[in-house]
């Protein structure tokens, strides 16, 4: 992985993220994940191959297939490696192109239970989260992206201009708090 330390969030926050997306390859079996994880977690040894435990206390987005049909750019919950919530979101194929992306997540919406709201370019989806979900354990101390740590092959995709919600603590010097704009360079990358 590679991810940034936003210090502790959890599912009674409210939580954001957005940039653009690039993807210009997928192999079969492969995907990849950007959002919120637990570093404990991510780090556990495997007791097996199949083992989903390393997505543990994740909240963001997946890019999975099944590969014969394309890739699903969709949201996912993970609270413990029996629960989990994801539903088929938007159909994302390699056209090097660019898009914009937003995923929220609101702990209000859905009676308290939550609601995580998914935009790419003009097209929005949204995902009710279940109350045995909600209610399970989950803790986040990072942000940034991962690979599917079990079999796969490989995927190729560029984010940037990417904005997020981070708890640091008080005395951390390396996160200033204001917004830098970098300006994307003329010809692209």
């Amino acid at each position: 992985f590679y991810a940034d330390d936003v210090g502790h969030l959890t599912l009674d926050d409210p939580i954001s993220f957005s940039g653009n997306i690039c993807y210009v390859d997928g192999q079969p079996d492969s995907g990849f994940y950007i959002g919120y994880f637990n570093r404990e977690k991510r780090l556990a040894v495997l007791q097996d191959e199949s083992s989903h435990a390393w997505r543990d206390h994740f909240l963001g987005v997946v890019l999975d297939g099944p590969s014969r049909i394309g890739y699903w750019f969709m949201p996912i919950l993970q609270t413990n490696d029996s629960v989990h919530c994801r539903r088929e979101g938007y159909l994302f194929e390699p056209t090097r192109q660019r898009h914009w992306f937003h995923y929220a997540y609101d702990p209000t919406a859905n009676e308290g239970n939550g609601k995580i709201t998914v935009k790419i370019d003009d097209d929005q989806f949204t995902h009710d989260v279940p109350p045995e979900i909600r209610n399970g354990p989950c803790n986040f101390d990072r942000f940034g992206i991962m690979n599917a740590r079990g079999g796969g092959k490989v995927v190729q995709v560029y984010v940037d201009d990417l904005s997020y919600t981070a708890r640091p603590p008080t005395n951390d010097q390396r996160h200033r708090r204001k917004v830098e704009t970098v300006p994307y360079p003329d010809g692209g990358r």
